[in-house]
């Protein structure tokens, strides 16, 4: 993804503007990455150059969980901080409710 692109998407829930975190870049191209909206605090993943800018609800879980997983550590503190929050409600109920909270939280290793 060109870093230009961020001049005219938007997150398609509330239309304001994306942080974005690059992971990985080849030349000018964000290759791995996420964009986090500034207002509603969204998470879109940028995987091989392509940003999902799909609501969460219509992407796939366990590819959003593997990705956070794997980037976890390269997200800014303060961007982190804030999409964490948002990650566990969205996710708190897509989990089997049988696995408790404090091991919700270790999957994501949200406590640390």
């Amino acid at each position: 993804m060109k870093d230009e692109l961020l001049e005219i998407i938007c997150c398609p829930i509330c239309k304001g503007d994306f942080q974005f975190c690059a992971f990985e870049r080849i030349e000018d191209e964000i290759v791995t990455g996420a964009l986090v909206c500034s207002k509603c605090v969204q998470f879109y993943p940028i995987s091989d150059g392509i940003p999902n800018i799909l609501p969460e609800d219509l992407r796939d879980t366990d590819d959003d969980i593997l990705f956070i997983k794997r980037w976890k550590k390269e997200f800014p503190k303060e961007i982190w901080e804030l999409l964490k929050e948002n990650l566990m409600k969205r996710f708190k109920n897509e989990l089997p409710q049988a696995v408790p909270k404090v091991q919700k939280m270790k999957i994501f290793n949200l406590s640390s």
